[in-house]
């Protein structure tokens, strides 16, 4: 299976960092075998369970490893993205978050923007997929 031009300017972290909308048939396994190969680190998100800001922390923090001080809060979420320095990416982050119909959120949309445009100009930038159940997931660009 090949990616289109997007996607794979993605996987090799040579597009534009953002937030995309994720194709719905694109399996994420095949992703982020090919993130890891290009130098990157994916981490793949479940929005069914983020549908409450206790469960979105617990997420975030279990599949990014975040650090024991790490404080279950937006500010704390913010935090903890900006720094990533436990993990040994050699070029960029992508966060794919499955199910964002459930999980949506205003705050949380401006984290990640925040995090995408604080980490675009440093040596491992930050793109965001979302993964919708339904088509219509507000202004993202398309890609797959």
């Amino acid at each position: 299976m090949s990616f289109d031009l997007s996607i794979d300017a993605i996987v090799r972290g040579h597009a534009a960092p953002q937030i995309y909308r994720l194709d719905a048939d694109l399996p994420l396994a095949m992703l982020a075998g090919q993130v890891a190969a290009a130098g990157g680190e994916l981490f793949e998100l479940n929005g069914e369970l983020m549908s409450e800001t206790a469960g979105l922390m617990t997420e975030f923090a279990r599949v990014l490893r975040f650090p024991d001080y790490f404080g279950k809060n937006w500010d704390a979420l913010s935090d903890c993205l900006t720094d990533l320095s436990w993990f040994d990416a050699r070029s960029h982050f992508v966060l794919a978050i499955d199910h964002w119909d459930y999980c949506a959120s205003p705050i949380l949309q401006e984290i990640l923007q925040e995090t995408i445009t604080l980490r675009a100009d440093s040596e491992t930038p930050l793109y965001v997929l979302l993964r919708s159940d339904q088509r219509n997931i507000g202004k993202f660009l398309s890609v797959g």
